[in-house]
């Protein structure tokens, strides 16, 4: 038809000016159609690209954080193996309640050994011992009045004592068995309560037998707290002079240890409590501590220890009820399947048949996360 229309308009005749107008009209009808069909496309391609943002911009984000982005590999550090710090044992409170004084040791030799300018100078061990019973004293005349045991304790109290006391030499305090260690701390507790309510009563328990026998009982106790024989006298006097237990270890603490006193200037202190930072960045203030090779005091839940699945800290990292508080010392980091592990050095010995994770000599390496969904707080030299 088209072709035909063409023949008679390319004839000349009255039908060339509308032929013509109908070629244009058609040509114009065919060029909007293309424009439409380009519009069309144009918009078509528009939508998908509004689809696509909102669809893939999302998942290019998290696909940056979570897989795109490789994973930081953090350096192993151990400062257990420091030529200065290698020396330093670990511990067993032996049942005592005296994580708190036998971690704070650690934390300050470990600081006071590598960081020391004269690394042969002043190497010998802090006495957890008698930390334990200064720290307990602080407590008692700061927070207390009745505590009368050095079970219990803060990481807080033991470096103040350390700072107002000073350091004892673990040789001169520390037992070579620690075997009823526990029993004979409440043994002396019990015999000394046990004189006190007496003499109150009746002030001529003092010649009794009764008496001479419960304080060869204490000396036979301290003997075996101090690895050492201890005067009966200095023992008398002091168990006449005090009503508290702790005043009485004191003074038999200060005299063994007298001699033998550490004075250390302790650098500032910083404390990171759970509720008040967050754990991204307690975890980044461990990370620095060990990178620039100092230890890191950690309070946090002691179940974690045996129990993998332990989670100590509930909603608003408030500690649940049955979070059994321990302390310990961080002493080295390592990066194990692109999970970073912390070295936590315990105080119960070197034995490893009580934890949950891979443990070295009572040193047990627990996965970042699991720890710091059971701490409540660190404490570290600035």
């Amino acid at each position: 038809m088209i072709l035909k229309l063409k023949m008679l308009c390319s004839q000349d005749g009255p039908f060339v000016t509308h032929c013509h107008t109908f070629f244009e009209i058609l040509w114009f009808k065919r060029q909007r159609i293309q424009v439409r069909r380009v519009i069309k496309g144009v918009c078509l391609l528009c939508e998908i690209a509004v689809i696509s943002v909102f669809i893939f911009y999302p998942l290019l984000l998290y696909g940056k954080k979570s897989y795109l982005k490789a994973p930081i590999l953090q350096p192993t550090i151990r400062l257990d193996l420091h030529p200065n710090a290698q020396h330093i044992p670990v511990y067993d409170q032996n049942g005592l309640a005296s994580c708190y004084a036998h971690a704070t040791a650690q934390f300050i030799d470990f600081y006071r050994f590598i960081h020391d300018p004269n690394p042969q100078k002043n190497q010998v061990l802090t006495s957890p011992i008698k930390l334990a019973i200064d720290a307990s004293i602080i407590e008692r005349n700061q927070y207390d009045p009745k505590k009368n045991s050095i079970a219990g304790g803060h990481p807080s109290d033991a470096l103040a004592a350390a700072a107002r006391y000073g350091l004892c030499d673990y040789r001169k305090t520390e037992p070579k068995s620690l075997s009823f260690l526990d029993f004979h701390f409440a043994t002396m507790g019990e015999l000394h309560r046990f004189i006190h309510s007496n003499l109150e009563a009746d002030p001529r328990f003092l010649w009794s037998g009764l008496y001479q026998l419960a304080v060869k009982w204490c000396s036979y106790s301290f003997q075996k707290i101090f690895d050492q024989p201890i005067p009966k006298d200095l023992i008398d006097v002091a168990l006449r002079r005090y009503g508290n237990s702790l005043d009485v270890l004191k003074i038999i603490a200060d005299r063994v240890c007298e001699p033998f006193t550490i004075q250390w200037e302790i650098p500032q202190i910083a404390r990171k409590e759970r509720g008040f930072v967050a754990i991204k960045d307690m975890e980044s203030v461990i990370k620095d501590q060990l990178t620039q090779l100092k230890p890191v005091l950690i309070g946090y839940c002691g179940s974690i220890l045996t129990d993998a699945k332990y989670e100590g800290l509930g909603v608003f990292n408030t500690i649940k009820k049955d979070c059994d508080p321990h302390t310990s010392v961080i002493v080295g980091m390592k990066t194990k399947n692109n999970q970073t592990y912390f070295l936590v050095r315990n105080s119960w010995g070197i034995s490893c048949q009580q934890y949950a994770w891979e443990c070295e000599n009572g040193q047990i390496w627990i996965p970042e996360k699991e720890l710091m969904k059971n701490t409540f707080e660190i404490t570290y030299f600035k």
